[in-house]
């Protein structure tokens, strides 16, 4: 399934593999978020979900309250649920090692906001 997945890519050399490798697992990794109600919470619609849902009342959402609450969502979910939800469709599950609070925390820090 994820030879297939990086094939749709047309990687030419190695690097861009890898880059196709990259971009699968963080859309494998948004999909077991999804499925463990991570987005519940927090999504990536500007600060408006966070406002919809009632977890922000105010006008608009800056960028650190966003951060914030992706990063308290973060520490509440079970990163062993979402492993076991979704390493059925790793070929190498080692590649899970690094998945962690700290490490989906490091990553919301690297978050480019427009």
């Amino acid at each position: 399934m994820i030879k297939e997945w990086i094939e749709e890519y047309k990687p030419s050399n190695k690097e861009q593999a890898e880059q196709a490798m990259r971009e699968i697992m963080q859309e494998v990794a948004l999909a077991g978020l999804q499925r463990t109600g991570f987005f519940e919470k927090a999504a990536f619609y500007g600060g408006i979900r966070a406002q919809d849902s009632g977890d922000l009342e105010m006008g608009k959402i800056s960028k650190e309250e966003f951060i914030k609450l992706v990063k308290t969502k973060i520490d509440s979910v079970s990163f062993k649920n979402i492993k076991e939800d979704i390493v059925r469709f790793i070929p190498d599950d080692k590649v899970l090692d690094i998945w962690s609070p700290e490490y989906f925390s490091a990553l919301v820090d690297k978050m480019k906001f427009k």
